[in-house]
């Protein structure tokens, strides 16, 4: 029977390596380094590339952020907040009931249940989030909701809202629950009405309507919001000129910025110096063209966000005030000869979006420019309602031929008007139709032509609510002022969709309604829709997780997001994260 052979130890081992390292050569012994070298990075290498692959770098608490504001902010309370740069603050102070989120919509805040009443469509009940508080730990009820909507209601608190919640009435139902009876059934209406930031009775209750503007709380303002106010500076001309917040801890979305400051420039030259310096990480307040003037270093360390406004520009066409234009054929021609693509690009310098229709639109598109089929159709268009070319080549509406007829476009005197105006007249003229603008400033525009309804074609923006609420320019009731009809527009059809679109209860429903308006319009040619103005937020590359809404409707609207913003990152296996429930 043969034995077992022995096996060898470690120290064995050990021994026959050195025996056979004492047995090489000088060159052999370099190759043998070389090589264990060359394993040793290269499994390094391996170990760092998965480590690279299976982990994955996510958002982190921390980091402060400086938002440039051109403007000087006098109080923070949201029944008085008139400049943007005191609503940036009372937007991330306070709290509503409602929000906005990411996809324009919106959602409960301090509410935790709104329900529209069965028996009752402009009734709805809300309940307040269970241990809903103040940042000073003051319990948030019912009480605070009526009373800061009372306030609202009262001119003497609330000189530039009190119109808008005027209609509006409401009860404490219980400490949690309010109900509220709106003057109309126009779901998504009464959800933006409900986002009026909430007050703190046990501050402003015996303040009386003389001291309100006046009120210690105005420069310390105490809400419920997602920042809590921690203190200002002045200049030495006593305006303010910094903000500080910092993140809630018991903010219902939990906030990965931990502070934001605001620092406020009277310019906005030294805004742009600010941002060229690296002295603030966020603005809102430069246009496209100042920032693409700044040096590339600049450029390149900040990442541009553009949304479409809620502010939509066309030419609207008054029926009643020139017979030139009743016919649909002769508005069709005069929308198809204008180059819009020039438009946005050259008179706008692509600060601006085109439009299909009357509301905002939700991505850009590039527009065609005019080309001969299009001027074809437009002057096949023409002949077939009742124009004809004169001896010199214009077109004129009717059997008379001859000089002297002319379309006027009137608007007002601020830009980008003017320019606008100018670039479509010249189109037209120079397609043959004699055209020329006449400006008017403000008040003159108001009581002149458009409270009379005196033009032919009116170039004028449309501010559509956030709700996307179009019956105040298109509903025949609305024609005549004090309505914002200057379409002078009546269609049956179109009356009882904006209706319908008011009254929805749900998002499909409102949509259908609004389609309907907007291919009636789009078939009958009441207006030439021509563009929306955009927003445009520049930020640092490393302040991220930036989403604006779908549109901008107030610069404010770039915080509705604010809890998804982020500046410092971690790192973390992939499993780790997917049990975290995070996908970047």
């Amino acid at each position: 029977m043969t034995s077992p052979s022995p096996q060898p130890t470690q120290n064995t081992l050990v021994h026959c390596a050195l025996d056979v390292w004492r047995r090489l050569g000088p060159t052999s012994r370099v190759v043998v380094l070389t090589g264990a070298g060359v394993a040793v990075v290269g499994l390094l290498s391996l170990l760092l590339s998965l480590s690279r692959w299976a982990s994955v770098e996510v958002p982190a608490p921390g980091g402060n952020v400086r938002e440039g504001v051109v403007g000087n902010p006098r109080f923070f309370n949201p029944l008085l907040a008139t400049l943007p740069a005191e609503r940036d603050i009372t937007r991330l102070v306070f709290a509503g009931l409602t929000r906005l989120d990411a996809s324009g919509e919106f959602v409960p805040d301090l509410a935790q249940e709104i329900a529209r009443l069965p028996d009752d469509p402009t009734q709805y009940r809300v309940v307040l989030r269970e241990n809903a508080r103040f940042h000073d730990g003051t319990p948030l009820t019912s009480e605070d909701v009526v009373f800061t909507y009372r306030l609202a209601q009262d001119p003497a608190y609330a000189p530039t809202l009190a119109g808008r919640y005027s209609g509006i009435k409401l009860t404490a139902e219980s400490e949690r629950t309010i109900i509220f009876s709106f003057p109309q059934a126009a779901a998504h209406q009464a959800l933006d009405l409900l986002r009026l930031g909430i007050l703190p009775r046990h501050i402003w209750e015996n303040t009386a309507p003389e001291t309100f503007a006046t009120h210690p709380a105005n420069l310390k303002p105490v809400g419920a919001g997602p920042f809590v106010f921690t203190g200002l500076t002045r200049d030495e001309s006593d305006n303010i000129a910094q903000v500080s917040l910092r993140s809630w801890r018991d903010a219902p979305r939990q906030l990965k910025i931990s502070s934001l400051q605001f620092l406020f420039f009277p310019t906005h030259d030294l805004l742009e110096d600010a941002l060229a310096n690296g002295a603030i990480d966020t603005t809102a307040n430069l246009p496209l063209s100042t920032f693409f003037s700044l040096p590339s270093r600049v450029q390149q360390r900040h990442t541009l966000y553009q949304r479409p406004t809620n502010r939509v520009f066309a030419l609207f066409f008054n029926q009643n005030q020139e017979a030139a234009l009743k016919d649909v054929r002769a508005r069709r021609a005069l929308d198809l000869l204008i180059d819009r693509r020039q438009l946005i690009e050259n008179v706008l310098k692509s600060e601006a979006w085109a439009t299909r229709g009357p509301l905002p639109p939700t991505e850009a598109f590039q527009p065609s420019t005019v080309n001969a089929e299009q001027r074809a159709q437009a002057e096949r268009l023409l002949q077939e309602a009742g124009w004809g070319q004169g001896e010199d080549g214009m077109w004129r509406f009717g059997k008379d031929t001859s000089e002297g007829f002319a379309i006027v476009i009137r608007t007002g005197t601020q830009q980008p008007l003017p320019r606008v105006a100018e670039f479509i007249a010249n189109q037209w003229s120079s397609a043959g139709i004699p055209t020329r603008v006449e400006t008017f400033d403000t008040g003159a525009l108001a009581a002149e032509v458009l409270r009379p309804r005196l033009y032919e074609v009116l170039l004028f923006g449309m501010v559509i609510s956030t709700e996307g609420d179009l019956y105040p320019f298109w509903h025949s009731s609305q024609r005549n002022d004090p309505g914002v009809n200057v379409a002078q527009y009546a269609n049956i059809k179109v009356d009882g969709a904006l209706e319908k679109a008011r009254s929805a209860t749900s998002t499909r429903e409102r949509q259908a309604a609004l389609d309907t308006v907007v291919t009636t319009l789009l078939e009958e040619v009441p207006a030439s829709f021509l563009f929306t103005p955009l927003f445009t937020y520049f930020a640092r590359t490393d302040v991220q997780g930036i989403i604006l809404p779908p549109v901008v409707s107030t610069p404010e609207d770039r915080f509705v997001q604010i809890d998804q913003w982020y500046r410092e990152t971690d790192t973390l296996w992939k499993p780790v994260a997917a049990l975290m429930g995070i996908t970047r």
